[in-house]
């Protein structure tokens, strides 16, 4: 999976380790994980971006793609909140 995250690093430079965004791929590597738990796929998530707190935690817009594959806007998405507890509420992302 660390060889998913460095091509994620090299597709997308805004989060590069070059640059002080180390945390993000940290975040996309989590986002990914609780969302492969919650028996969806994604093997890599792309990128995510923060919509709005409700009642349950955090929540995020993270968007899925195959590994080593150039970002299109064509991936899927998915529904993450971050609960207090520090555990991630998983759903298919609905406009």
């Amino acid at each position: 999976m660390r060889v998913a995250v460095a091509v994620i690093a090299v597709l997308l430079p805004g989060i590069s380790a070059a640059q002080s965004d180390v945390w993000s791929l940290t975040l996309l590597e989590r986002y990914a994980s609780w969302i492969r738990e919650s028996g969806f796929a994604c093997p890599v998530a792309t990128r995510f971006t923060e919509v709005s707190p409700d009642d349950k935690g955090s929540t995020f817009k993270v968007f899925c793609g195959p590994a080593g594959s150039v970002v299109t806007g064509q991936e899927i998405a998915y529904r993450v909140t971050v609960r207090s507890n520090g555990s991630g509420l998983v759903e298919p992302w609905q406009e």
